[in-house]
């Protein structure tokens, strides 16, 4: 992706359709990789229909405080990329905990580090638009990763953040995933892995600690005593007309896996129960015949 930015600087918001001089532009590197170094952007600033001053800052190498030089008007400020369309310019205050600025275009969101590199990544389309009802950088996300990227397999795409990510389908729309549910999904294959996309955010459980995520084919859930592990399919549709986690299976203590003639998922074991000295283990068994069943197994503490 490359972007030039000529900044303009109309006194109201009515004076973005005035018909300003065509900006002289400097395309700046920035890449997918998110390791362009934007060596110099070309500003020109713009009071109502009067041309105040034309600059090239050299921004390479200068910092925060450069940015800060430039943008130091109180009215509000704008950018054209050079490949069309207008941006809102947005920088920090001097409390953020985030020195970068974001150009907000009308279908994507550039974010420019206000430090010696000026590193740029790019927001677009459905993830762009939940990223920025979280918050954009003041969400828990943070800042973004990389540019939007394709997923390679599947019609989607992605954008990672510090703290987690967000996917996005045709048929699912954009959903944030992170934490340790983000890394489960990871290790089974991300979109690729028999869940899918994801197709809702995380959540909370209601009623207990814990929280999931749901998929095109599945759930992964989570609890600080269980960790985080996936059930789909017929397990997951009898676990769940159970009451999920709320029924006395509780949270899902293993992934899926075989076993002779069918499928297993186990949950919770619950010590000294139904009495001290013994422990109830919890599962929900498949066979193609019987279909999914509950089952419970007490036996003494060893």
């Amino acid at each position: 992706m490359a972007f030039a930015l000529c900044a303009l600087t109309p006194a109201s918001a009515d004076a973005i359709s005035l018909d300003f001089p065509t900006p002289v532009c400097h395309k700046s590197p920035f890449k997918a990789t998110g390791a362009g170094y934007p060596p110099e952007v070309a500003f020109e600033t713009y009071n109502e229909d009067v041309v105040k001053e034309s600059r090239i800052y050299q921004i390479y190498g200068r910092g925060k405080a450069a940015w800060e030089d430039i943008f130091n008007s109180s009215s509000q400020l704008w950018a054209h990329g050079c490949g069309g369309g207008l941006a809102r310019v947005e920088i920090p205050d001097s409390n953020s905990d985030y020195q970068t600025a974001r150009f907000i275009f009308p279908d994507s969101t550039l974010f420019l580090e206000l430090n010696e590199r000026g590193r740029g990544v790019e927001t677009h389309g459905e993830i762009n638009k939940k990223y920025g009802s979280m918050g954009f950088e003041n969400s828990f996300l943070k800042l973004p990763l990389n540019d939007e990227t394709r997923t390679p397999n599947k019609p989607g795409a992605f954008n990672h953040f510090q703290t987690g990510s967000i996917y996005w389908s045709p048929s699912t729309g954009a959903h944030e995933i992170h934490g340790a549910i983000r890394d489960k999904w990871a290790a089974m294959g991300w979109e690729n892995s028999q869940l899918g996309f994801p197709t809702s955010d995380e959540t909370r459980t209601p009623n207990k600690p814990g929280a999931f995520n749901h998929f095109q084919t599945g759930s992964i859930y989570w609890s600080p005593s269980t960790g985080a592990h996936e059930v789909h399919g017929a397990i997951r549709d009898k676990w769940a007309a159970m009451g999920w986690e709320n029924s006395q299976l509780g949270f899902p203590t293993s992934d899926e896996f075989a076993i002779p003639g069918g499928r297993r998922s186990l949950f919770t074991t619950r010590d000294n129960y139904p009495r001290s000295g013994y422990h109830t283990t919890y599962g929900i068994d498949w066979t193609p015949t019987r279909g999914a069943w509950a089952w419970s197994n007490t036996l003494p503490n060893l």
